[in-house]
């Protein structure tokens, strides 16, 4: 199978510094993205819980670590749902819309 783009895949951690504060991490990894078509009832359903920018595509399952964001044509996307289906995980993307 041949992968139509690369996303960047971000884990962020909170690492504890020694005068007991903590500090965010961020650790990125590009790895080859497959990206699926969004239909209109799924871009109106992901609008009505306040989500914009969804995008669904499957990555190779050794390449996802379970990081909590990706960045997908610039944009840093949360990942909503990952699923596991073997060789592959189809990862779920949103972009929260701001309150206000």
């Amino acid at each position: 199978m041949k992968f139509s783009e690369v996303i960047t895949l971000r884990k962020v951690s909170q690492e504890k510094r020694p005068d007991g504060t903590f500090e965010a991490s961020t650790e990125d990894r590009d790895v080859f993205f497959n990206r699926y078509r969004t239909g209109l009832e799924a871009r109106l359903a992901g609008a009505r819980e306040g989500l914009h920018r969804m995008a669904t595509g499957q990555v190779r399952s050794a390449d996802y670590r379970g990081e909590q964001y990706a960045v997908l044509g610039g944009a840093e996307m949360t990942v909503q749902d990952a699923s596991d289906q073997g060789e592959y995980t189809v990862l779920t993307l949103a972009e929260r819309l701001p309150n206000g």
